[in-house]
């Protein structure tokens, strides 16, 4: 049986689609989570302050790798997840299990990237 996303996670997601049509992606990967954790507020991103990560540079660098990526604007409604981005929902959804927690937070879909 599959764990339910908790509140935090649910924000983060949409927000990394968000991110993703913002800088143009026909996809949704790994970089587009990575900005929905640092861009709200939750236990992922301050384990990430706690391992004193640059938040403002991890974000510019994620920016720039997607702006030279994407030469043809994409401009349809919906966002493909990539296979490495189902993969890291996959392995949040077994850390969530593994710690036996009954929903899929902000820290299990960190360790699953």
């Amino acid at each position: 049986m599959e764990n339910k996303f908790s509140e935090g996670l649910d924000k983060v997601l949409k927000l990394s689609k968000s991110e993703a049509k913002r800088l143009q992606s026909e996809f949704l990967n790994t970089e587009h989570f990575l900005l929905g954790i640092i861009n709200t507020d939750n236990s992922a991103r301050e384990i990430l302050e706690n391992l004193k990560a640059d938040l403002t540079q991890i974000k510019r660098k994620i920016e720039n790798i997607n702006i030279h990526n994407s030469l043809i604007p994409h401009q349809g409604e919906s966002i493909i997840p990539t296979k490495m981005a189902d993969h890291a929902l996959k392995r949040a959804n077994l850390e969530s299990k593994q710690y036996r927690t009954e929903e899929i937070n902000t820290i299990h879909l960190l360790l699953g990237i």
